[in-house]
């Protein structure tokens, strides 16, 4: 799973750098939708750690 992770940091981190690009280009509609998508892709991650880690310590 740690490939799985890395894969997911790096999506993240491409999103964020898709709507600073696009705020910079003043296309605000796309700027917003790649943060929220990029606050998304973060939220899902914290829960996969999160349900791994309580995976983990119930073995």
């Amino acid at each position: 799973m740690k490939v799985s992770k890395g894969l997911d940091v790096l999506l993240m981190a491409f999103v964020v750098y898709l709507a600073v690009v696009r705020f910079r280009e003043g296309m605000m509609g796309s700027g917003t939708l790649f943060t929220v998508l990029a606050i998304v892709y973060l939220a899902t991650f914290i829960v996969r750690i999160k349900n791994e880690r309580r995976q983990t310590g119930d073995k």
